[in-house]
């Protein structure tokens, strides 16, 4: 009976052990996906302003091509 208790014993000290470093990675886990879902939202709204600008960019440019075509045609 007292081999089974400390078998008992140990293994409960085996799981609670386990189940500490299975929190601890998911934790980890956890801040790495957070950070990677920042970056993520980070780089889409980057991806948005420079889609803008060229869009712009691209407005300034064909008005410019329109100004130079009018200075052409005098």
């Amino acid at each position: 009976m007292l081999q089974f208790i400390v078998f008992f014993f140990f293994f409960l000290c085996q799981s609670e052990k386990a189940r500490k470093t299975t929190e601890l990675e998911l934790h980890d886990s956890d801040q790495r996906l957070t950070e990677a879902n920042s970056l993520t939202s980070r780089a889409y709204a980057e991806r948005k302003k420079f889609e803008a600008d060229a869009m712009q960019y691209q407005g300034e440019i064909h008005d410019v091509r329109q100004e130079l075509k009018i200075v052409d045609e005098r």
